[in-house]
């Protein structure tokens, strides 16, 4: 399959180019790694890694900036599960009155 592409940049500037396009197993490996669709978030911890994976945790965060941080990202746990998930996470700490932060950066 053959395919011809034009694209206008934001100054104007017009780029033109033709592909082709070769039939592959639905299995296929982009850059060497196996492509997987993204994970779907749906527990708590897993958002609240999400999170941490951003650096978010990087600077002391309250547990409300956090529940408002997860309700824009259209993440709508209940203040309770949000708290305990917090909790159980080996790589952040309590700092006092609901703070949170990371013991360590993320690798």
């Amino acid at each position: 399959m053959r395919i011809h592409i034009l694209v206008t940049d934001e100054k104007g500037v017009t780029y033109e180019g033709t592909v082709e396009l070769t039939k592959t197993k639905p299995s296929a490996s982009i850059g060497g790694k196996t492509h997987q669709p993204p994970r779907i978030i749906r527990k708590a911890p897993q958002a609240i890694h999400a999170l941490y994976l951003t650096h978010y945790f990087k600077e002391n965060k309250p547990l409300d900036t956090i529940i408002e941080k997860l309700g824009a990202m259209r993440y709508n746990f209940k203040k309770h599960t949000v708290e305990m998930a917090l909790q159980r996470a080996k790589y952040l700490t309590n700092t006092g009155n609901n703070n949170y932060v990371e013991k360590y950066p993320p690798t």
